[in-house]
C-alpha cells in the first residue's frame, strides 16, 4: 500500500491529534535544558486524579533489551520522594503466519523509515500481543542517580524482551 501526499498527511494529523490528546510530552534531545522544561511541566502535571507515565530511557529501542535510565527526568519524583510504580511492556507479533517480528513493525525507532510508513507495516499484522508486568511494590529515593538505579535493576527482573 502505498500512501500519497495528502492521505499521508491525514494519517499524521490524525496521530498527531491522538498524541496531543493524550497529553504527551516530548523532550528535545539535541537541547539538554529541555530537561528542565519537562520536569517543570511534571511537576504542574501530577496530582491525587491524575498520574503520569515516564520512559526513563529517553528514547526509544526495538525492545531487545532495557537500555539505560537518564536520571534527570527522575528529578522531579526523586526530589519530591514520589513513591514510583513501574512496568515494562513486550509485544509479539504471529511471524509463524507470516506477521513482521515486533521489533521491526510494532517498535517505531531510529530513521528506519517514516513514521508513516511503520504505521502501515504495524497495520499488516495479523496478530499484536502486548504483555505488561506490572511491579508489585514501589520505589522511592531522594536522589534521582540513585532511583534511577534501582529502578533500572528491579525493572530488569520482570523485562522480557520483544522478538
Amino acid at each position: 500500500m502505498h500512501l500519497c501526499g495528502k492521505e499521508r498527511g491525514q494519517v499524521l494529523a490524525f496521530v498527531g491529534f491522538m498524541v496531543k490528546t493524550m497529553g504527551v510530552i516530548f523532550i528535545d534531545r539535541s537541547r539538554k535544558r529541555d530537561v528542565t522544561r519537562v520536569n517543570e511541566i511534571l511537576s504542574k502535571s501530577l496530582n491525587r486524579y491524575q498520574g503520569i507515565i515516564l520512559f526513563p530511557e529517553g528514547t526509544t529501542s526495538g525492545g531487545e533489551e532495557l537500555l539505560s535510565f537518564r536520571p534527570s527526568l527522575l528529578d522531579y519524583p526523586a526530589t519530591e520522594e514520589i513513591p514510583v510504580y513501574y512496568s515494562t511492556i513486550n509485544y509479539r507479533t504471529a511471524e509463524e503466519k507470516g506477521d513482521t517480528s515486533a521489533n521491526k513493525s510494532v517498535c517505531f525507532y531510529g530513521a528506519r523509515d517514516p513514521f508513516h510508513k511503520h504505521v502501515l507495516k504495524l497495520a499488516k499484522n495479523r496478530r499484536i500481543d502486548c504483555k505488561i508486568r506490572f511491579c508489585s511494590e514501589p520505589v522511592q529515593c531522594g536522589d534521582r542517580k540513585e532511583l534511577a538505579q534501582k529502578l533500572h535493576s528491579k525493572m530488569s527482573r520482570i523485562f522480557e524482551p520483544t522478538s
